[in-house]
């Protein structure tokens, strides 16, 4: 009888044990699993982070080259009519004889051909100014109610023309404010900006959420896991205290 007794004393202590062995290892696994899972979250995000980075930079460099190659046959335009001689010599006359005849001839011809230019290159403001900033010849070409940006988005040097290597005016060009931007689809990481990239949008809205998606099924599982070792060693315990009974 007394050997019984104590070898349930022994027994007593091990059984307990083990239900807390069994909780405090669920605890800790749990917190295991919710912990790892929201490391991954953060790396995951870290990831997107990098890739929305990547892709804003490339949306930035394509439409620098979009506005770039835009602007070129304009630039070119500018640079063709500033080395007009009849460009130089209406500058000339203009300064020294503005109400002349020759000037006022000029100043009707080259008016259409600024007319013209607006029309081909899309400039809606076309200036011919003289050395001293006074705008000596306008053309508009812009539709009714749009702007006019404030500052010329290109200009080109008129040079002399008795002596090229000085320069008496300049043309300058100005955009529609609507033609400035280039007109592409508002996305909170632009990239779709080619025909290719729309997949790239779609993939990249999903990666947005799996860090989150990750986090919350990583807290769920660590706190179930965590819920169900309790309840174990609850049984477990109940169990022990029904055995020695």
């Amino acid at each position: 009888m007394v050997d019984q007794i104590k070898s349930t004393a022994i027994r007593k202590p091990s059984k307990l044990s083990s239900a807390l062995c069994l909780g405090i290892g669920g605890c800790l696994v749990g917190a295991l699993i919710a912990g790892s899972g929201v490391y991954l979250a953060a790396s995951q995000e870290k990831q997107v982070s990098r890739q929305i980075t990547a892709l804003q930079a490339e949306r930035s460099q394509l439409l620098e080259a979009l506005s770039e190659a835009r602007l070129t046959a304009p630039r070119l335009r500018l640079e063709e009519l500033a080395s007009l001689p009849l460009l130089s010599e209406y500058l000339e006359i203009a300064k020294e004889q503005p109400d002349s005849l020759d000037a006022r001839d000029l100043k009707d011809y080259l008016q259409t051909v600024l007319d013209a230019a607006g029309e081909e290159t899309g400039f809606g403001r076309i200036t011919l100014e003289s050395s001293d900033g006074d705008e000596l010849l306008v053309s508009e070409s812009f539709a009714a109610g749009s702007e006019i940006a404030a500052t010329p988005k290109l200009e080109a040097a008129v040079p002399g023309f008795d002596d090229p290597e000085t320069t008496i005016g300049r043309i300058a060009g100005y955009l529609p404010e609507n033609t400035l931007n280039i007109l592409l689809p508002d996305s909170t990481n632009g990239t779709d900006v080619t025909a290719s990239t729309p997949s790239e949008t779609d993939g990249l809205a999903n990666q947005l959420g799996a860090p989150n998606t990750t986090r919350i099924f990583a807290i769920i599982a660590g706190l179930a896991t965590i819920l169900l070792s309790l309840f174990g060693a609850v049984l477990l315990r109940k169990n022990q205290r029904s055995t020695s009974a």
